[in-house]
């Protein structure tokens, strides 16, 4: 056979190399095909509304995704839930190592702007054990710090205060000053 004819591409010089190898190439190939596996068996990175949306997509697989951590966590027996809010979505978190969230140190408030946080885990969409959608928390890594909420209000709304308050002293004083002349009267 004449293998001039035949194109000289990777997967036929792999095939030459391991030509009269084979329990080799088995092997190589078997470890290629186990490694492929456990690439795919990562979380997939998605956000929060594609998994509120979409949950029959992801219902028990491993998801990851960044969310702000808010209110405060709720310990019991078993695990700790939290909650997460993204734009205007959130969910629980049950998480069962109450270490994994002791680094968070802001949660989510109307004073406090809480960590973001990528979280990693399991997601079911009807949890056999909580009645409901969770994930089921596995890592947890500290995007940014969340901190103190600057709350100051705007300069036109201060303005709009004073002017209405004044208006409505103005008005309060007309008033009582009615009510006397008609009493006297």
């Amino acid at each position: 056979m004449n293998t001039d004819s035949i194109p000289k591409t990777s997967f036929y010089r792999c095939t030459q190399i391991f030509k009269g190898k084979g329990l080799l190439s088995f092997f190589i190939l078997t470890l290629s095909f186990l490694f492929s596996l456990t690439v795919y068996a990562e979380a997939q990175t998605i956000t929060l509304k594609s998994l509120i949306n979409n949950p029959g997509k992801y219902d028990g697989k491993m998801v990851s995704f960044e969310a702000e951590a808010i209110g405060d966590p709720l310990g019991g027996r078993k695990g700790i839930w939290f909650n997460v809010q993204s734009g205007k979505y959130n969910m629980g978190i049950f998480v069962k190592n109450k270490d994994l969230i002791n680094q968070i140190s802001h949660w989510g408030s109307y004073k406090e702007r809480g960590d973001l946080i990528k979280s990693e885990g399991i997601f079911y969409k009807n949890c056999s054990v909580h009645g409901g959608r969770d994930l089921h928390l596995v890592s947890l890594e500290i995007v940014e710090k969340g901190g103190i909420r600057d709350l100051k209000a705007a300069e036109g709304k201060k303005r709009f205060a004073l002017f209405s308050f004044v208006i409505f002293l103005t008005l309060g004083c007309i008033y009582l000053i009615k009510i006397r002349l008609w009493q006297q009267k």
